[in-house]
């Protein structure tokens, strides 16, 4: 019995057990709202080393890493992600607060240490918050008159009392210059 096709078969196992790469994963989200990109580990062991890439077209982005063996904790200072982007030194998870959809693309994640290597893809698409919309009552027609912010009642009242103001003034003005009853000229 040769035992080529026993070592093929150990080689082929240790190779996918070196380089396997998880299922990649799509995470939606609305602006505003705080992203974490999980890593699912529970601690970073001395050895490991947590890469975190942006992925555009074809050009990746260091975005972060921890490499607990040469004390290292990074956020890179990249402009959209300025003051944004959080890194759990303990997980090596990455958070993304208050994204916005500047903050699309696709995150790549590596971890590494002596045994493997391993891979995950997050693909984060961020969309735009619905503009709310204002539902009124018009089962009658005196419940559905125009919809007027504060500002706009204010104003028409104001304008009202300035008229009514006006009008009283004129009327009094009118009758101040009329020459009384028996007078004449």
């Amino acid at each position: 019995m040769s035992l080529l096709p026993l070592c093929v078969t150990l080689l082929q196992m240790t190779v996918q057990g070196v380089f396997a790469a998880e299922e990649d994963q799509t995470i939606s989200a609305m602006e505003g709202d705080s992203v974490t990109l999980h890593t699912n580990l529970t601690q970073i062991q001395g050895d490991d080393h947590v890469l975190w890439r942006l992925k555009n077209n074809s050009v990746e982005t260091l975005l972060a890493e921890v490499y607990n063996r040469y004390n290292i904790s990074r956020v890179c200072d990249i402009g959209r992600f300025r003051d944004k982007v959080k890194l759990d030194s303990q997980t090596g998870s990455l958070t993304i607060a208050n994204i916005s959809t500047a903050h699309s693309t696709l995150y790549l994640l590596e971890m590494i240490n002596q045994h493997r290597t391993l891979n995950k893809r997050f693909s984060v698409v961020v969309s735009h918050r619905p503009v709310p919309v204002i539902n009124r009552d018009c089962s009658s027609p005196s419940k559905c008159g125009p919809v007027r912010s504060d500002v706009d009642y204010k104003v028409m009242m104001i304008t009202a009392a300035f008229v009514i103001i006006a009008v009283a003034v004129a009327v009094i003005a009118s009758r101040c210059n009329k020459p009384a009853a028996g007078q004449g000229t």
